[in-house]
């Protein structure tokens, strides 16, 4: 009865995505301080796969990323969902159409393209996402899907890249139940509201496919070059590992640009507890020299002692003089006097 009330509520009003787009949505992109960068790479016509980076178990990235460029460019961006919303419920199934969702697929993502729309992909899937928050910003293995759409489109590719999202959603890893069902994971979120740190979305230049394939790939013919392309698998694994790499990169210079988490004043006390705990490491290790040289010292004194008597022990004794028969001893001297007088 709940589930028939939400859909019709979604299907006559759309009460619900007009309060997310009003309400929401801009509520969550000031509570991020969400920064946006480089979204003049956009077209504001025609087809474009944008491939972003995947991060927090939510999915706030792919929500707040397709409402940024909504607000930016008046386009709206379609994407691509894991199939358990649509596949397991009639209602899931119904809201997450009316989102603009739809189902993973090639052929979805290639009908969406060829309408001249934009389309967001996320190339390492659910394992992007579902990945424990100790390997934030590992890019986990590009599939090739999302280069076979591009082919099969002609769309540009557009990578892009999420910062904070990984800190606002902690996840501990996820449960694998492929066997059961397929392609199903749950994830072991630590947190369900999300904290406020801060986002920023970079848009970077396309990527032209043939200018990044090999030489004998480069020199096919349009229609030969992308049906050439689609049936060598391992050059499409060698193109997911290089945008994969390049993006990695990106993502690997902008942490370290990064000026803060969470807020400026907590970067000032981790870098003040970073200071300390340097100082703290230093005072240690000339500690550990200090009571290192010592105990060198005092095992050199305790050696050098040993090695002498070693040598003392091993050296010759010299032979014990005898006393002399010459000279008398006075006490026989003086027996030798009494027996001379007792004979006169």
């Amino acid at each position: 009865m709940i589930g028939m009330e939400l859909v019709e509520l979604v299907q006559s009003s759309k009460s619900l995505e007009k309060t997310a787009k009003r309400v929401w949505l801009p509520l969550l992109r000031k509570y991020f301080r969400i920064e946006v960068v480089g979204m003049e790479n956009i077209p504001r016509t025609g087809p474009a796969l944008i491939t972003p980076n995947h991060s927090g178990f939510a999915g706030a990235d792919a929500v707040l990323l397709t409402h940024v460029i909504k607000r930016s460019t008046r386009r709206r961006a379609r994407l691509l969902a894991h199939r358990a919303f649509f596949d397991f419920s009639e209602t899931l199934k119904t809201v997450s159409e009316s989102f603009g969702l739809k189902k993973a697929g090639i052929a979805s993502g290639v009908e969406i393209l060829k309408r001249e729309q934009l389309l967001i992909l996320f190339p390492e899937g659910e394992s992007g996402n579902f990945k424990p928050t100790a390997k934030a910003y590992e890019l986990q293995s590009f599939h090739t899907g999302f280069l076979r759409i591009a082919l099969q489109s002609g769309a540009p590719i557009v990578p892009s890249y999420i910062i904070g999202a990984e800190e606002s959603h902690l996840n501990l890893g996820n449960i694998d139940f492929s066997n059961f069902i397929k392609g199903i994971r749950i994830p072991l979120p630590v947190n369900f509201v999300p904290l406020p740190a801060k986002w920023k979305i970079v848009i970077l230049p396309p990527v032209d496919i043939r200018a990044i394939c090999r030489k004998e790939f480069r020199a096919l013919p349009e229609t030969a070059f992308v049906e050439t392309l689609l049936n060598n698998q391992k050059e499409l694994k060698r193109l997911a590992a290089l945008l994969q790499r390049n993006l990695q990169k990106a993502i690997n210079q902008e942490l370290k640009n990064r000026p803060f988490i969470y807020f400026k004043t907590t970067r000032k006390i981790l870098e003040q507890v970073k200071v300390a705990y340097s100082r703290v490491v230093e005072i240690g290790e000339l500690v550990h020299s200090v009571e290192s040289k010592e105990a060198r010292e005092a095992l050199e004194a305790q050696e050098s002692r040993v090695a002498g008597a070693q040598r003392a022990a091993r050296a010759p004794r010299a032979p014990r003089k005898r006393k002399s028969s010459g000279a008398m001893a006075p006490k026989r001297q003086k027996k030798a006097a009494v027996a001379g007088k007792s004979a006169v």
